[in-house]
């Protein structure tokens, strides 16, 4: 689907998403499938002859979302590496109904190791999401680090693990992607800061919600996207045959 105009804080993000489950009585694991359905479905479209695929998952709700694409893709007939980069058994939640899941349909679970990235023909990057508010840990900084160092594409989900998804700068280290797709609302830490040089193509999916009407809520975005067309209002092409006299005249007035 066509990115949205609005841009959000990630708490802004997170309360859309509370909301969806509390208010509207969606089921948070609900969600969580149509999160791996979407990216699936973006994946295939973007790298259609890519037949293996890695998966790296964390430890929280995004790594969830990584073994739904797991399951997903093993279902859809390609050849699945699910890695994970936290023990699984801590996972909690929808996140743990995901891994269970993902076995349950024959999957297979194996230790984060940097060499089995080279079996994929894309890495899929579910390591952390947005609620990263520190810096990482050594381990996962490992993680990531082998994740740049692979050579392989990488397709991130929500955001790339370890970059702010308020401010668009990187947590000490972050994966360098080249596609990215983002759930419920754009993100600020998809436009600010370095945010350019580690996002790589930028897809979305809202996975069915939309922000309330009703009072009690922050809902207003942060940002407002500017539009292509809009560049082109303002800033015409210029026929090729013009020069510098044809746009007018600079005064300049200084003093020395």
């Amino acid at each position: 689907m066509a990115l949205p105009t609005v841009v959000y804080g990630s708490a802004q993000v997170r309360a859309l998403d509370a909301h969806e489950i509390r208010e509207r009585g969606v089921p948070g694991y609900t969600l969580m499938k149509r999160a791996g359905e979407g990216a699936l479905r973006f994946l295939r479209t973007l790298w259609p002859m890519a037949y293996r695929i890695a998966v790296v998952c964390g430890g929280g709700n995004n790594g969830g979302d990584g073994y739904v694409v797991a399951r997903f893709a093993q279902a859809a007939g390609l050849e699945v590496r699910a890695l994970a980069a936290v023990e699984p058994s801590l996972l909690k939640g929808d996140a743990q109904r995901a891994w269970q899941d993902y076995q349950a349909s024959a999957g297979r679970v194996l230790p984060f190791d940097a060499g089995e990235l080279a079996s994929g023909d894309v890495i899929v990057d579910a390591v952390l999401g947005t609620g990263l508010a520190g810096p990482l840990r050594p381990e996962l900084a490992a993680v990531l680090q082998a994740i740049n160092a692979s050579g392989r594409p990488v397709f991130s989900l929500d955001i790339p693990s370890g970059l702010s998804s308020d401010t668009g700068l990187p947590m000490g280290l972050a994966v360098r992607a080249d596609a990215t797709i983002s759930f419920v609302g754009l993100k600020t830490g998809l436009f600010l800061g370095d945010a350019p040089e580690y996002c790589g193509k930028l897809l979305f999916d809202d996975l069915e919600i939309t922000p309330p009407l009703e009072n009690g809520g922050n809902w207003t975005p942060r940002l407002q996207r500017i539009l292509d067309s809009e560049i082109a209002t303002a800033l015409p092409r210029r026929l090729r045959a013009a020069h510098k006299g044809s746009f007018g005249r600079v005064l300049i007035v200084g003093s020395g």
